[in-house]
């Protein structure tokens, strides 16, 4: 399958990446960040996770506190935020770690991270106090 079969990434989220774990953990914050919510930040900047890494390369918009990354389309905004996730499981993250819980990754992830581990967690089926380990082991 080359690039240009690959299928359309939308706000729907019937049309996002799904497969492994990790998927599973983009998609709850793809959720979270509300990039299911057709005009809304992550959607239109192209940036599920609402991810500032990138901004320096990118561009984007200040927003939410933070510089958020305007990626150039959805795929390459999904696959960016998959990474991220692979180096946390990985323990290559400097922010954050796989033992951290969902509360604790929420308190670096957003500005209200009570609502985003609430909603991270119910959409994985877990506790905000269960570990993102715990998560990608089960």
């Amino acid at each position: 399958m080359n690039a240009t079969s690959l299928p359309t990434i939308t706000h729907d989220p019937a049309t996002w990446p799904k497969g492994d774990k990790l998927w599973s953990i983009a998609r709850a914050i793809a959720f979270a960040e509300g990039a299911h919510k057709q005009g809304s930040n992550p959607d239109r900047l192209n940036n599920p996770g609402d991810l500032s890494d990138d901004f320096a390369t990118y561009g984007g918009e200040h927003h939410s506190g933070s510089n958020i990354t305007k990626y150039p389309d959805k795929r390459i905004g999904w696959d960016l935020l998959r990474n991220k996730l692979y180096r946390i499981s990985l323990g290559l993250s400097k922010e954050y770690k796989p033992e951290m819980t969902w509360i604790a990754i929420a308190h670096l992830w957003a500005g209200n991270w009570q609502a985003w581990a609430t909603n991270v967690a119910a959409n994985l089926r877990v506790s905000p106090n269960s570990t993102f380990k715990e998560y990608i082991l089960s």
